[in-house]
């Protein structure tokens, strides 16, 4: 798979505009068995987290939107989402052992493995073996704070 870059000046918190980035991200995972790792790196507060929501409700497509919390202390939670599964991991405070992490990105039934702070996965695995391994699956997401209500999301394949 060749290198894509895309950018998304998105209003924060606003599911419209959004869509687009979601379909992007619905439409690479399609080209790799349903199935993706999206690695999501930002300061606090720049819309790791809402993004997430969004995207798991987006996904959801129901009229009964989903209360989705962000997991702390090395924490998974997971979500079966239109028969999809998808896990979502915060390591903002807390890494899960090597082992239990290579388990989930390596796991076939997971459809959207969804990692806040994945920039601390360096620390604590063998990253470059991991990520080749991967073979493409790994979606980078950089979110940047334009203003109080504006993000700056680069996605990079």
């Amino acid at each position: 798979m060749y290198e894509q870059k895309k950018t998304w000046q998105i209003a924060a918190g606003n599911l419209v505009e959004y869509k687009s980035l979601f379909d992007f991200i619905i439409n690479l995972a399609k080209n790799q068995n349903e199935s993706l790792i999206l690695f999501l790196n930002g300061n606090l507060g720049a819309g790791k987290t809402t993004f997430t929501k969004l995207f798991i409700n987006y996904l959801n497509q129901t009229e009964n939107p989903l209360i989705i919390n962000s997991p702390t202390f090395g924490k998974v939670h997971e979500y079966k989402i239109q028969n999809k599964n998808f896990y979502h991991l915060d390591l903002y405070r807390e890494i899960l052992p090597a082992e239990e992490l290579e388990e989930i990105f390596l796991d076939s039934n997971a459809n959207y493995v969804c990692v806040e702070w994945a920039i601390k996965l360096k620390e604590k695995l063998e990253y470059d073996y991991l990520t080749s391994s991967l073979n493409g699956r790994i979606v980078n997401l950089n979110f940047d704070i334009i203003s109080e209500n504006e993000r700056l999301i680069t996605l990079k394949v």
